[in-house]
């Protein structure tokens, strides 16, 4: 009996001792793995797009003001053309002042070499008003799924004050939601200040550094970012783990767990993107999340 007390004893002491050093970890967990990033949202999208903006208002977007002072966003939309045009733009940006007219000089059609010319434009005005201020500029379009909180936790294990790139790559084409560090797009547009290298305003920034104009970058290529799904037509299919991800593929248990698996979403339309926020919406979102084994790789050049 004498030595079972002093055997619970041991065990209490051992338990508070655990509760004591949870309480430091915690406390100075920011220190131990990094600060979380802040962070500039570019949402590019189109000037008749209204429903997909008020889309992502409506849900994810509701988010960053749990995180203002790391999270901000703008949508950038091309430049109208008509009067009909001009006046409807008026009206959403003066109720809701988050939109920004993209310069005319970027093409109306939707070509990749088009979409890309924008966002240049796009950063180039960000980077203009925000600078260093931010750690990171991330790219993202008007059907777009943000997971803000996992992505704010992710961030405290991106690297600081280097040149970083993170996307999902397939076959080194970054996904529409790429996330570059403000020093990286500061070399970046350094490139085009004098005019030399405007033509490659139609490739991506990862192409600068895939073309060795850009170098000592680390790319961290991340397959949380999730692309849409595998296939085509009647033949589509999910592969959640290596980041392909049909939205109106996922069964409703998955939906409510989906943010817990990746960092962002893609091809989700405004039915979807609603649907999927009744799934998940809480305004406890999880502190700590994994990272899972093999979900990243990261290179430098």
């Amino acid at each position: 009996e004498e030595e079972m007390l002093k055997l619970m004893k041991n065990w209490k002491s051992l338990l508070l001792l655990l509760s004591v050093l949870f309480r430091v970890f915690a406390e100075h967990e920011g220190s131990i793995v990094g600060k979380s990033a802040s962070m500039r949202i570019i949402i590019t999208s189109g000037i008749g797009n209204l429903d997909r903006r008020h889309a992502c208002r409506t849900t994810w977007l509701k988010w960053v003001k749990h995180f203002k002072r790391l999270l901000s966003y703008t949508f950038y939309v091309e430049a109208p053309l008509t009067e009909v045009e001009h006046r409807r733009m008026d009206d959403e940006a003066a109720v809701f002042k988050d939109i920004v007219l993209i310069n005319a000089t970027a093409p109306r059609d939707k070509s990749l070499g088009s979409c890309t010319f924008r966002r240049w434009e796009a950063l180039q005005h960000e980077y203009h008003m925000f600078g260093e201020k931010v750690d990171y500029y991330v790219f993202a379009d008007d059907d777009s799924f943000l997971c803000i909180h996992h992505l704010i936790f992710d961030s405290k294990f991106w690297p600081e004050s280097q040149r970083v790139q993170l996307a999902h790559f397939v076959f080194t084409v970054p996904d529409v939601i790429s996330i570059y560090s403000s020093l990286l797009v500061k070399s970046a547009l350094e490139l085009f200040s004098d005019g030399t290298h405007n033509a490659q305003k139609t490739g991506t920034l990862h192409s600068l550094v895939m073309d060795g104009k850009l170098q000592n970058v680390t790319t961290i290529n991340d397959r949380r970012f999730a692309f849409g799904a595998m296939g085509g037509g009647q033949n589509r299919y999910n592969e959640i783990s290596n980041g392909w991800v049909g939205v109106d593929l996922l069964n409703s248990t998955e939906k409510v767990s989906i943010c817990q698996h990746v960092l962002s979403l893609h091809q989700v339309y405004p039915a979807n993107m609603i649907d999927l926020w009744g799934h998940i919406s809480t305004e406890n979102q999880p502190e700590m999340y994994s990272i899972p084994a093999l979900s990243r790789d990261i290179t430098g050049t």
